[in-house]
């Protein structure tokens, strides 16, 4: 099982007939001798909220710790979201930026 503390996420809608899957969209800052980067869990099975973050377990056994002050893109992120949308233009699969409350919550 892996954690993974991102600088920047948001859950994200993967939609395709009948099939829904909440995923969490996660970046990280590069530095001077990397770029920025980003990873798709696998799928959401649970969250549990804190007073400052979100823990998300996903299908693999991964563990996002996603903390409150960091629920935004960076603009790589939103790029790479960009293409995916217009790759999925008239497939009939979407993908949509959705608040925490849509996966439902265990409060701790």
């Amino acid at each position: 099982m892996s954690t993974y503390v991102p600088d920047t996420w948001q859950i994200l809608k993967l939609q395709r007939g009948n099939e829904t899957h909440y995923k969490v969209f996660a970046g990280w800052y590069g530095g001077y001798t990397s770029g920025d980067s980003w990873k798709l869990s696998s799928g959401i099975v649970s969250v549990k909220q804190y007073s400052d973050r979100y823990a998300f377990k996903n299908h693999s056994g991964s563990v996002y710790i996603c903390y409150l002050a960091c629920n935004t893109l960076s603009s790589y992120q939103q790029s790479v979201l960009s293409l995916w949308e217009k790759d999925l233009e008239g497939s009939g699969a979407t993908v949509d930026i959705v608040p925490v409350r849509e996966v439902g919550v265990e409060l701790v």
